[in-house]
């Protein structure tokens, strides 16, 4: 037996589950294991897809399956576990009181999980590491006897959720939105400026008492002739 599960921070996944024939005189094995495991009949439930093949002379059944919490694959004989908070994730998978006391009946044949866990590995029990991977090899017989302990910790991965990420994305935009604005109004406000023009020398008319231009020869105001200076 060969499994594989990849675990989000959130404990949805996805997992490979091979079984592969070490002892049945039997042609068409996926029928056998199927008939004899109802939990397989639950992972078809949850959408699993099958495939049959050979490797190394021996048939061998894989079941692809996605879910939303690893716990739903949980049945009678093992309890799958995730446990996650703001700084660790944490994976088990252990026996059932009632897969103990039966254990005796098991065949050991080899079994292998390999674990892909979200973030850096902190603690693999008693598997071994490559990179945020962890990969266990034991017996079946032994891990329903509870004589493997499958545990696992990682750091919880720093990321922006969902949510964050769109309000994050807004108010980016109304930022972005504001400055365009305040540019633009300086803009116009730059080029709508009147040109100011240094006032030239004045004098005064004579008749009326008005400003006019020095060069002027007749008040603008009254209309009278002004005096040569």
């Amino acid at each position: 037996m060969d499994w594989k599960l990849r675990l989000n921070s959130d404990g949805s996944g996805a997992a490979e589950f091979k079984f592969i024939n070490e002892s049945l005189p039997t042609e068409d094995f996926k029928s056998a294991i199927e008939r004899e495991n109802k939990w397989i009949a639950k992972l078809y439930r949850m959408g699993a897809k099958a495939e049959t093949g050979k490797e190394g002379g021996r048939d061998y059944v894989l079941y692809r399956v996605a879910f939303r919490d690893v716990s739903d694959l949980s049945d009678d004989d093992l309890i799958f576990s995730f446990v996650q908070n703001d700084r660790n994730c944490e994976f088990s998978l252990s026996p059932t009181e009632k897969a103990r006391k039966n254990a005796w009946q098991a065949l050991p044949i080899p079994f292998r999980l390999s674990v892909a866990m979200p973030g850096r590995i902190i603690d693999a029990g008693s598997g071994r590491r490559n990179g945020n991977v962890v990969t266990f090899d034991t017996s079946l017989a032994d891990l329903l006897a509870g004589k493997t302990t499958v545990y696992v910790r990682s750091e919880m991965p720093i990321f922006l959720s969902r949510e964050l990420g769109i309000i994050l994305g807004i108010l980016l935009f109304l930022l972005v939105g504001v400055i365009g604005a305040l540019v633009l109004s300086r803009a116009r406000r730059r080029k709508a400026a009147p040109l100011q023009v240094a006032p030239g020398p004045t004098r005064f008319c004579s008749y009326c008492g008005a400003t006019v231009s020095l060069s002027a020869r007749f008040c603008g105001h009254c209309g009278r002739p002004l005096e040569v200076a």
